[in-house]
């Protein structure tokens, strides 16, 4: 039961992560593809075409429909996990006792490892922390460096 919850959340990431790929690759019409307005170039006046303030909101407007379509994606998936999970239980439920010892197993077996992930993600965000932590230290200290005539 725990592989096919692994499996389900592993293809939803790999979904999530090609919305949020082709919403940037794609042009025109398709999922996560943003509406790009068309511009006359001779309305702006420059050479170029689209001044850069334009083109920053467009650049905002695209990482802004990016991300809701991420969360959109993102929630579906969750609410398929969710449903699938459902499934998985009222079936094992509904069987025989035979089947419901195992299912209980099974069970203990995912718990434990939810447990023991949750550890280990703890345990790499402190690590995380303390290397981030260095690094503002490392970048304080560069910048507190004097040029002495040793350098030069």
């Amino acid at each position: 039961m725990a592989a096919l919850t692994t499996v389900v959340v592993a293809a939803a990431a790999t979904a999530v992560a090609g919305a949020v790929a082709g919403a940037g690759a794609a042009t025109g019409s398709g999922v996560g593809a943003a509406q790009v307005p068309q511009q006359n170039d001779s309305c702006f006046g420059t050479s170029g075409g689209i001044r850069p303030f334009h083109l920053q909101n467009w650049k905002q407007k695209v990482s802004r429909t990016k991300k809701a379509e991420f969360m959109r994606t993102a929630e579906k998936l969750k609410n398929q996990v969710i449903n699938i999970e459902k499934d998985k239980h009222s079936h094992f439920c509904n069987q025989k006792s035979d089947f419901r010892s195992e299912h209980s197993m099974l069970e203990e077996l995912e718990n434990k490892l939810i447990n023991s992930r949750k550890t280990e993600r703890a345990k790499i965000q402190q690590q995380l922390a303390k290397i981030h932590n260095n690094v503002k230290k490392l970048q304080h200290q560069l910048k507190d460096v004097k040029p002495t005539p040793d350098c030069e």
